[in-house]
């Protein structure tokens, strides 16, 4: 004869175990806390209204989904193999890793947080839309990633190796990212004139789009300017080009400042359109939407202008705008 035994915990504030195992069913109440210093292993029920707070090391395993409201997780290394859901809060202390075929899901109105070295090693899922932090790691390298304005309905899992990868199982329209800056990107930023950026590489890697540099971005992280919808994300960095308005502008046909120019234009991709504005500001002569340096054909444009002052608006397709002060000089 089978017997189910179920042990309740409900007046009992802090219960403090070693190893816990269950094989049939244990309940406790959302004013309970059970604290251990070993490993979790459940073959039965588990139902923890209340908190697991984890200080030691060893596994947390389950034969069935186990639902937590809250896990504290003060120090050490610990493993999990299964599916964890965590419904209120998650703070992390120690390494918590997650094996093959686990899952580590993190419900849409809890909150996240990791202190004193603390990650997850492994993919980390957070259900829902909106602003979710991800303190995951690889190996011995903490990598926190953040997402902001999360568009869909979703689970998203990040995960890191040298790369981000970012995996929904719903649908995921996509959201603004912010990567760190580690210790061996040291190497890219060595250069003159570079700044970080985000990198939305394809499936392979074999190819990535560049979604720009944010608000938000120093030396610490890089957030993205577009949003990215996946798979994989990585920091790259490219050449900030300061572009120079040569300011005198004399079409006189002797060749020599006959036409606006701009020192480096040619080192940036995308169309350009130019366009004046006199000493009060209204806008004077004809918008260049496709300008390019010593274009000939500009030539009857300047020679329209009044000889004087006025300010040269570049407007880069990149969102950049570029304004400076311009002389035009003509033959008396």
């Amino acid at each position: 004869m089978r017997y189910l035994v179920t042990f309740i915990f409900s007046f009992i504030s802090t219960l403090t175990l070693g190893q816990t195992t269950n094989a049939s069913t244990i309940s406790s109440s959302s004013s309970t806390t059970i604290a251990t210093n070993g490993s979790v292993l459940n073959t039965g029920r588990l139902m923890l209204e209340g908190e697991l707070v984890l200080d030691g090391n060893g596994q947390i395993q389950s034969n069935n989904v186990l639902s937590i409201p809250t896990l504290s997780f003060i120090s050490g290394n610990y493993s999990l193999i299964g599916t964890l859901q965590i419904g209120n809060s998650l703070s992390l202390g120690g390494v918590l890793s997650t094996q093959s075929e686990a899952r580590l899901i993190i419900e849409s109105s809890a909150s996240v947080d990791a202190q004193d070295g603390g990650y997850v090693n492994g993919p980390l899922y957070h259900r829902g839309t909106g602003d979710k932090f991800y303190p995951i790691g690889s190996g011995d390298r903490y990598t926190p990633v953040s997402l902001a304005g999360i568009q869909g309905d979703s689970i998203n899992e990040v995960s890191a190796d040298w790369y981000w990868q970012i995996i929904s199982e719903g649908l995921f329209n996509g959201a603004q990212v912010a990567l760190p800056i580690l210790s061996e990107d040291a190497s890219l930023f060595s250069g003159d004139n570079v700044r970080g950026v985000v990198l939305e590489a394809n499936a392979d890697r074999s190819t990535a789009t560049n979604l720009g540099r944010g608000n938000g971005s120093d030396n610490t992280q890089v957030v993205s300017q577009d949003i990215t919808v996946g798979p994989a994300v990585v920091i790259g960095v490219e050449i900030v080009v300061e572009l120079v308005i040569r300011y005198l502008i004399s079409p006189n046909g002797d060749n020599q400042n006959d036409y606006l120019f701009f020192v480096k234009l040619d080192l940036i991709e995308g169309t350009k359109k130019v366009y004046f504005l006199d000493r009060w500001g209204s806008r004077v002569g004809v918008e260049i939407n496709t300008f390019v340096n010593d274009d000939p054909s500009l030539g009857p444009l300047f020679e329209r202008f009044e000889p004087g002052n006025y300010i040269c608006i570049l407007e880069l397709e990149d969102g950049r705008s570029i304004r400076q002060a311009i002389t035009i000089l003509k033959d008396q």
